[in-house]
């Protein structure tokens, strides 16, 4: 009897032991597949938190703002000194950034300031006779309007986006005589502004980087450092703010990827109808821009901010207008005085202080 009862005691204790390594069993593939689950939900959260390839921004009264992404990466910088060129360097651009597919237009810069200074009028045209503050002043705006992080780029940043890539004179080659496909110059502008976009954009899908208007950028002007750097920025003395890309009014020559122009604070004014800008928006480290719709934004098409449908503004412009003489005081970059009488019906064009940087 007693042998017996030692017999099932034995038994009932195998049981227990093997229903015990079953649940444990059981309770590790359970933890596994709840790490798996997370790992999974993490690796689709990073997959979401990509950012979009464009992005919308709502202006108000069906007036947007469209920009596209530009990666991190890296150019070569050139530079011409005492007309010998220097030995190119790397720059490396750290941070993706969305940059306004075309120049800002009068259409968003009146929506915004509530005024248009532009000579050359045409809702589509870009803005012009706007100074580096007021290109400032607008995008503080925007951002404050939009919840999105909106700038000037650094002359790094634009000269990156302009280049697309590539180490020629031009984001479409070194041949001058194709820039009238690729941009509005004296060759081809009838000596004003152009509607936005209707040229062929650069491998990044950018308009009008060559010609149209010079654009501002946010930098203080100053002789390139020289040596590999991680987003420089200018640091000359705060009295001239660089412009880059050529306008209308300049040749061809002008109008390069690497060409810089200057205002000088001593100049008779800040305004002129070449000089606009486009805006840069930024994108948060973690693809998406944090500070809108609690971190996250809508992605239905192109990303779109602060609600609305994205209404492309295509205001038919009226007749430009003829530019208003005056005179200006002009200086070279070494910040000398150059004279040139300003006969013509129009100011004398910033490309005369432009420094062939190619």
């Amino acid at each position: 009897m007693n042998r017996a009862v030692a017999v099932n005691v034995g038994k009932i204790t195998n049981n227990i032991s093997r229903r015990r390594q079953a649940m444990a069993t059981q309770t590790g593939i359970a933890r596994c597949l709840n790490v798996g689950m997370v790992l999974a939900f993490l690796y689709a959260s990073a997959v979401v938190a990509e950012p979009e390839k464009e992005l919308t921004l709502d202006l108000g009264s069906g007036v947007t703002m469209k920009l596209n992404l530009i990666p991190a990466g890296k150019y070569m910088r050139r530079q011409v000194v005492s007309d010998v060129e220097k030995d190119p360097y790397e720059i490396t651009i750290s941070k993706p950034m969305y940059v306004g597919v075309t120049e800002v237009t009068q259409a968003q810069y009146e929506q915004i300031m509530g005024t248009n200074p532009s000579t050359f009028k045409g809702a589509t045209n870009p803005i012009e006779m706007v100074s580096s503050t007021q290109a400032m002043e607008f995008c503080k705006k925007v951002s404050e309007k939009t919840g999105q992080k909106v700038r000037l780029p650094t002359e790094a940043e634009w000269e990156y986006a302009c280049r697309a890539g590539t180490q020629t004179q031009f984001s479409f080659g070194d041949d001058l005589n194709a820039l009238k496909d690729y941009g509005w110059y004296s060759g081809n502008s009838d000596n004003k502004t152009h509607p936005v976009g209707l040229k062929k954009p650069n491998p990044w899908g950018l308009y009008d980087m060559h010609g149209n208007v010079w654009e501002w950028v946010s930098d203080w002007y100053g002789d390139y450092a020289g040596g590999a750097l991680t987003d420089p920025q200018g640091g000359g003395p705060a009295a001239c703010r660089p412009l880059r890309g050529g306008a209308y009014d300049c040749t061809s020559d002008r109008c390069g990827s690497a060409d810089r122009s200057l205002y000088h604070k001593s100049h008779y004014w800040e305004n002129y109808p070449y000089y606009g800008f486009r805006a840069v928006a930024s994108v948060s480290a973690a693809g998406l821009n944090s500070d809108l719709h609690g971190g996250r934004v809508p992605a239905a098409g192109s990303r779109h901010c602060r609600g609305g449908s994205a209404v492309a503004v295509m205001i038919a412009g009226s007749a430009a207008q003829q530019a208003m003489p005056h005179t200006a005081n002009l200086y070279d970059l070494r910040g000398v005085p150059i004279a040139r009488a300003s006969s013509a019906p129009r100011p004398v064009s910033a490309c005369v202080v432009a420094a062939a940087a190619r």
